[in-house]
């Protein structure tokens, strides 16, 4: 029984709520960081992998398994990353599985996995790279 019990509890209080999201994107939104490269590693099913460069704020390329793709689709920056998990959270119901880790340091998504009751478990893992500062 215990054997069982205990992996529920852990991932229980690992559950993602709004005031730690809110705490993120705080953190996100006083780091001031508005040029970067992202990379999006994401698994449903299959594998995914995108690369996107951000300036002064605004997605200006996209690379989604090697190929260019329009860069306007919102989520492949850190505040299209916090929409989406905002949107997952709303969705989410108590059989529902979000959890989220976030950088200690800038608060953005590191790593979130979504797993809805009886669906199909949805992970993404984000690196972030910073231009050459010469």
């Amino acid at each position: 029984m215990a054997a069982a019990l205990i992996p529920w509890v852990y991932a229980n209080q690992r559950q993602l709520s709004k005031k730690d999201l809110q705490a993120s994107k705080d953190l996100w939104s006083r780091s001031h960081i508005l040029d970067y490269d992202i990379k999006l590693h994401e698994e449903a099913g299959e594998k995914r992998v995108s690369l996107a460069r951000i300036r002064k704020g605004s997605v200006t390329d996209v690379m989604e398994n090697g190929r260019f793709i329009e860069a306007g689709w919102h989520r492949r920056d850190v505040d299209g990353l916090f929409k989406m998990i905002e949107e997952l959270l709303e969705r989410k119901t108590s059989a529902d599985y979000l959890v989220a880790d976030f950088h200690p340091d800038w608060g953005l998504p590191i790593r979130v996995v979504w797993l809805p009751r009886g669906g199909i478990r949805r992970e993404w893992i984000v690196r972030m790279d910073f231009p050459d500062a010469h």
